[in-house]
């Protein structure tokens, strides 16, 4: 809501819920009074090249190609003439995964950036925003509070015993295990309907993240927290760090973590 351009990242791992923030902020009323009908979502997740997404930004702003002429330019002239906007581009890190390509999106996001009159968020997976971009802001998402994890389950799966304390205590013991991830908070909600706390505390135990999964045939990364942590395993950029998967596997099996980690 500042006079001058705004630049925001919104990070955090999978299923944390940047998507659901940055919608918020995007259908804020006063984001809304602001910004008029130059509110723009640009999801990421198709996206092959900074080329392609170029294109994608200048169909949805529904500004003209020109044959022949550089799209990256193209698409810097058209957000130069913009009137006021709010641009979103969701998943931002499928872009900034395209091998060979970090360059040219870099360079993309340095030309969407210029227009003063043009504000921007990014969400992506990771902790750390892209570099050569001044950002206003940046934070990474934390899980959810227990009582808000909690309101989240009720919201979805209201058919807990109300008063009944081994009901509470079970699920309160069953949000502690999803970390009170909101994407698996969510999942946990759905797939529970029908079932007590207790029966689903004990199927947890036995069958875990596999567990978490609304549609058993090909589910989506919204559908299956096992989709999303192996969407987040590919932005480690194992291939050239073949020991990530060593260190995952060894910090797994310490119930604190590691302590003193930066050391």
């Amino acid at each position: 809501m500042r006079d001058e351009q705004t630049r925001l990242t919104i990070l955090g791992t999978g299923g944390i819920g940047k998507t659901s923030v940055a919608l918020h902020i995007l259908h804020h009323q006063e984001v809304v009074s602001q910004y008029n009908n130059h509110r723009y979502f640009v999801g990421c997740d198709t996206v092959t090249s900074a080329e392609s997404l170029a294109r994608l930004i200048l169909q949805i702003i529904q500004a003209p190609s020109v044959a022949g002429e550089n799209i990256l330019t193209v698409l810097h002239q058209a957000l130069l003439m913009a009137p006021l906007t709010l641009l979103l581009l969701d998943n931002f890190e499928t872009a900034w995964d395209i091998n060979s390509g970090r360059d040219r999106v870099l360079d993309l996001l340095q030309k969407i950036g210029h227009p003063k009159r043009v504000s921007l968020i990014i969400t992506m997976r990771g902790a750390v925003p892209l570099p050569g971009i001044v950002w206003t802001c940046f934070e990474s998402l934390p899980p959810l509070l227990p009582p808000d994890a909690k309101s989240l389950f009720l919201a979805i799966n209201s058919s807990l015993n109300a008063g009944d304390s081994k009901d509470d205590e079970n699920l309160d013991s069953l949000l502690a295990e999803m970390n009170y991830v909101p994407l698996a908070v969510f999942l946990l909600a759905q797939v529970s309907i029908g079932f007590s706390p207790q029966y689903m505390l004990n199927r947890w135990r036995e069958k875990q993240t596999v567990l978490l999964c609304m549609r058993k045939l090909k589910p989506g990364k919204l559908e299956s927290i096992e989709v999303s942590i192996s969407l987040s395993l590919t932005t480690l950029e194992i291939m050239n760090n073949p020991d990530t998967i060593q260190l995952l596997g060894i910090l797994c099996q310490l119930p604190d973590g590691l302590h003193q980690w930066e050391k």
